[in-house]
C-alpha cells in the first residue's frame, strides 16, 4: 500500500472513531456558537476529500475520473459515518450533518486540483 493511501485509510478510520464516541464522551459546546457541529463536519470531510482526491491522483492521471471517483467515494464514507453514528448512545444521523460532509468532500477535491493541478 503506498502511503497516501495509508494516511487516508488512518483518516478514515479516525473518522470512525469520532463517530463512535457517545455524546455524553464529547467535549462541551463551551463556544456557543448555534451549529458549529456543521462546521466541523464540513472541515472533517474536507479534510477527507482532499486526501482521497491525492490517493487517487498518486495512480490516475485523468483529472475528471480522479474527481468523479473521489467524490463518490467520499459521499459514500459520508452516508456511513451519519448510518454509523445512527447506531452511538446519544448521537443520530442527520441529513443536514451529511449535507456538510459532503459540501466538505466537494471543496476537498477541488482544493486539491487548485493547489497540485
Amino acid at each position: 500500500m503506498k502511503i497516501p493511501w495509508l494516511v487516508t485509510l488512518v483518516y478514515i478510520i479516525l473518522i470512525s472513531l469520532l463517530s463512535h464516541q457517545p455524546s455524553d464522551g464529547l467535549p462541551d459546546n463551551s463556544l456557543e456558537f448555534e451549529n458549529i457541529d456543521k462546521l466541523f463536519h464540513f472541515i472533517e470531510f474536507s479534510i477527507l476529500g482532499f486526501l482521497v482526491y491525492g490517493s487517487l491522483s498518486s495512480q490516475i492521471d485523468d483529472y475528471n475520473q480522479i474527481f468523479s471517483l473521489s467524490i463518490k467515494v467520499g459521499i459514500l464514507i459520508s452516508f456511513l459515518d451519519e448510518y454509523h453514528q445512527s447506531f452511538v448512545q446519544g448521537r443520530d444521523s442527520s441529513l443536514f450533518d451529511l449535507i456538510f460532509d459532503i459540501l466538505g468532500v466537494l471543496f476537498g477535491n477541488f482544493f486539491h486540483y487548485k493547489l497540485f493541478r
